[in-house]
């Protein structure tokens, strides 16, 4: 049985959260932080908004190896605030190499996780495919394994699990233009939607 989710940041402007409730939606992931220091400027407005419309929602960091981890992890923390009873765990989304090396990514995103942890109080979700498998080798990490993992595959076929786990969570099945593209009511535009 699978569920209908979408995520969204700042890219697919204002959101009518009530509509996307009654579109059977039923969870959905909005960016909060990118980097050391950038906030998404619409998350502020999509968070409490996504509760009240009744959704179970879920924050994600956009994860830039080039800066300090656990900086980041900070920010992430800090602009999400306390987890409540309706909230999925905050999410890593980590698409990029940032011209560091598949080592220096690898030790990064152990940091980054074990931070955020620490901070936020709970396991995050690790949202990555294709850079895991191709860019960074897949590597079989053990002590990320028992996250849950998030990752993409646009189309009908389920997505290559990497290495590191042994199946997925959530599957990422359009970007709004590739896939099995949904016009989802209250979003303006391409949206990425999930399973």
């Amino acid at each position: 049985m699978t569920t209908l989710g979408i995520d969204v940041s700042h890219y697919n402007g204002p959101i009518d959260w009530p509509s996307v409730a009654r579109a059977n939606v039923r969870f959905a992931f909005a960016k909060a932080t990118e980097g050391a220091t950038l906030v998404d400027p619409t998350f502020a407005q999509n968070w409490p908004a996504i509760r009240e419309a009744g959704i179970l929602r879920g924050a994600y960091h956009f994860a830039r190896p080039g800066s300090d981890p656990t900086v980041q992890a900070a920010c992430f923390a800090s602009t999400i605030g306390p987890l409540s009873w309706g909230e999925l765990p905050p999410a890593l989304d980590l698409e990029v190499m940032d011209g560091q090396t598949p080592e220096a990514v690898i030790t990064w995103t152990k940091t980054f996780v074990a931070k955020a942890e620490s901070l936020i109080g709970c396991s995050l979700i690790i949202y990555t495919g294709g850079l895991w498998r191709n860019q960074l080798s897949n590597p079989d990490i053990p002590e990320l394994s028992t996250r849950l993992l998030w990752t993409a595959r646009y189309g009908a076929n389920p997505p290559v699990v990497p290495a590191t786990w042994n199946q997925w969570a959530f599957w990422q099945f359009t970007d709004g233009k590739y896939g099995d593209v949904q016009q989802i009511s209250g979003v303006s535009g391409m949206c990425d939607c999930n399973w």
